[in-house]
């Protein structure tokens, strides 16, 4: 069990949603800035 959860698959998604979300803000900004 513990060696599925320090796995690479894991890994690799907590590793794309934290490259994720800053694109997210970014959008979220640029969407704001739009509206004013």
């Amino acid at each position: 069990i513990e060696d599925k959860d320090n796995s690479p698959t894991k890994t690799a998604i907590i590793s794309n949603k934290v490259n994720a979300e800053p694109e997210v803000v970014l959008r979220r900004t640029h969407s704001f800035e739009t509206d004013e």
